[in-house]
């Protein structure tokens, strides 16, 4: 004969309710205190973060950096405010606001631009190409020459033209390849001051932030020395020179910038040639550090 399941007891339920009940009651404040540390450590490895970052940028800079809370830290356009994450800034009048220098060109409106504006380009150019591998040649020539044009009739704000030169030559000497760039841009018409020439990037004329040193035209060389050391492991060697100009009559009268400095390699792809670089670049007054897949140039 098949018995039936009687189940549970009112006694029983209830015993097993008061068992549960009490070890809610033990540990529930040990599980708010887990979770109020656990937030607690989060917020002080946050603001650790920042302080570390602040202090590095202040060194690197040789300049005045400030932090503060904002809403959307990682955002072109934060602010200081209320919020849970750290803004880290330059802070060259050392108010601790994160704001246009007082009195400086972008807060008085000088600047076209200064107060936005929309860029619609059309561009076109032609290249010449004989490397022998496009990440990491050895050999050959590379050239290219394009041409910017913004316009109105093309939904812009501002009426300009950006014309830029690219030149390249690649040669084995021994064990190492030696490589050579120059690069010339220049600007004309009516470009706002974040479209003109920026001289600085981790391509060329590394050691400098980028935008820096801005103005219409702007012409820059270098030579690097790449060499392979151990297994996939390889060193660079690099130093150049650029400047910038309001007028291309004007690019030899005035002051060149120097730039140089030196990196390792590690060969990530042997068969396509991909590298993964850190290069560290100087200049006046100024220095960098530069991580990225592939050749600078």
């Amino acid at each position: 004969m098949n018995k039936r399941n009687r189940g549970f007891t009112l006694p029983e339920l209830m015993v097993v309710l008061a068992i549960a009940a009490a070890i809610l009651a033990i540990g529930a404040p040990s599980f708010r205190d887990f979770q109020r540390n656990n937030r607690l450590t989060v917020a002080a490895n946050d603001v650790l973060g920042a302080l570390i970052t602040s202090r590095a940028e202040a060194l690197r800079r040789s300049n005045n950096v400030s932090m503060c809370t904002s809403a959307d830290p990682d955002a072109d356009d934060a602010v200081c405010g209320d919020g849970t994450g750290w803004l880290v800034f330059e802070d060259d009048n050392g108010d601790c606001i994160r704001d246009a220098d007082e009195g400086g060109m972008i807060d008085s409106g000088e600047l076209l631009g200064a107060s936005g504006g929309v860029v619609s380009q059309l561009v076109g150019g032609g290249a010449w190409d004989s490397r022998d591998n496009i990440f990491a040649p050895t050999k050959g020539s590379f050239a290219q020459a394009t041409v910017a044009y913004s316009d109105p009739a093309l939904g812009a704000d501002y009426r300009f033209a950006r014309y830029t030169a690219d030149a390249r030559r690649y040669r084995r000497i021994g064990r190492g390849v030696l490589a050579g760039q120059a690069y010339f841009e220049a600007t004309s018409g009516d470009a706002p001051f974040d479209q003109l020439s920026l001289l600085g990037s981790g391509m060329i004329m590394r050691g400098y932030v980028r935008g820096r040193y801005r103005d219409q035209d702007l012409a820059a060389a270098q030579l690097e020395f790449r060499m392979p050391v151990v297994g996939r492991f390889g060193a660079a060697a690099f130093a150049g020179a650029g400047t910038v100009a309001p007028n291309l009559s004007s690019l030899a009268s005035t002051t060149v910038l120097p730039s140089y400095g030196a990196g390792v390699r590690w060969l990530l792809l042997p068969k396509q040639g991909t590298t993964v670089r850190v290069d560290y670049g100087m200049g006046k007054n100024a220095s960098g550090l530069y991580i990225a897949f592939n050749e600078a140039f």
